[in-house]
């Protein structure tokens, strides 16, 4: 007997030709493998193969579903996993990076999404860092997602916040030029409210300029405060920009860190506050990209004279394909007697737990691809 499709079989075939064409899952990631030397003052030295001093290993999967009149459902979910190890990095977290579902708007510019993500803030610091937040001396080491909850381990809600947020919903608005960001953490989700926070920034890009600015303020999270004390809310702000010449890309900003003196013992080696500063220039080479930043931070003390680090960095990125690319990274951070200020590489940290005074030397030739 001869199979005749009917008319109806032939529209079901096509919807779901369709529905296949409108949704999309995008696999991706990066691998990243670096010889580095490491001087930490005082004689020690150290060599070491480390994973994540240029944009951090990771695996992710990036999908969207086309739901019609300009909406998407949209999702990422992405793990920093290390080339030296092959282990999980983000204090062991599975997909320690990102892991979020949303919806979003192509005709209304807008985006609404729920999970574990980068707060507007860490976004805002991207922007304005040369290095965008990867290779030595980076501006991670200006403390966003290390100094908010100290005591936060891979298993607390307020690992690495206020730079990646678990438990918050975040929304952004785009058009001409010009982006708005906001966001709504819920901390620890307990009834005392820790960890609960408020983050928001504005982006502004046109012509080769960019500016942006970023304000958080996120109560103190449960592991860095006694089981009975009511927390108390931390606050950070900053401003950056950068201007494309031509021959250079310029980049600056400032940055302040305002920890709550509250439920804790304040001695003479508590600081009440950091802010930094930093300026860099982005030039393109006949091959390959050089890039160079200095960063200040100041750490004040209530009961002695400031701290200071100042950490200079120089990073140069030559491209072998469109994927493929190999890079030497360098920095020196010089603290005084007071300084605490760490050296950060896009994964691996130097100087953590912070020992006042020590001056690092960061060295690294490293090969990166990604997919």
């Amino acid at each position: 007997m001869k199979y005749q499709p009917t008319a109806l079989c032939m529209v079901l075939v096509a919807a779901a030709s369709t529905a296949q064409a409108q949704s999309s899952v995008t696999i991706y990631g990066n691998v990243d493998a670096a010889i580095t030397h490491v001087n930490l003052g005082n004689s020690q030295s150290m060599n070491a193969l480390y994973s994540g001093v240029g944009p951090g290993g990771r695996l992710g999967f990036r999908g969207s579903e086309d739901l019609g009149d300009g909406l998407s459902a949209n999702f990422v979910m992405e793990s920093g996993i290390a080339a030296d190890t092959g282990t999980y990095q983000q204090g062991g977290i599975a997909f320690g990076r990102q892991m979020w579902v949303g919806l979003g708007s192509r005709s209304g510019g807008w985006n609404l999404s729920a999970g574990r993500q980068y707060s507007p803030m860490a976004l805002s610091l991207v922007n304005a860092d040369t290095q965008g937040n990867a290779y030595w001396g980076n501006l991670l080491s200006v403390g966003n997602g290390v100094y908010q909850a100290p005591s936060a381990t891979g298993a607390d809600p307020g690992f690495q916040a206020s730079g990646r947020v678990s438990n918050s919903l975040a929304t952004s608005w785009s058009r001409s030029g010009l982006t708005l960001r906001g966001m709504l953490g819920a901390g620890d989700e307990n009834s005392r409210k820790t960890g609960q926070l408020a983050s928001a920034s504005i982006t502004y890009e046109a012509n080769g300029l960019m500016v942006t600015a970023a304000a958080t303020r996120v109560r103190q999270f449960a592991k860095d405060i006694a089981a009975d004390a009511a927390p108390a809310w931390q606050n950070e702000w900053m401003a950056g920009a950068s201007y494309d010449f031509g021959l250079a890309k310029l980049f600056a900003g400032y940055y302040q860190f305002n920890p709550s003196e509250t439920n804790k013992t304040i001695t003479a080696a508590t600081w009440t506050k950091t802010a930094s500063w930093w300026l860099g220039g982005r030039i393109p080479m006949p091959v390959g990209t050089l890039m160079v930043q200095s960063l200040q931070t100041t750490f004040t003390y209530p009961q002695a004279s400031n701290g200071r680090g100042n950490t200079l960095s120089m990073v140069y990125d030559y491209p072998l394909s469109k994927r493929t690319a190999l890079y030497a990274s360098v920095a020196h951070l010089r603290n005084n007697a007071k300084g605490v200020s760490v050296l950060y590489g896009a994964v691996p940290i130097l100087n953590y737990p912070a020992v006042a005074g020590t001056d690092v030397k960061a060295y690294s030739v490293g090969l990166r691809h990604s997919f």
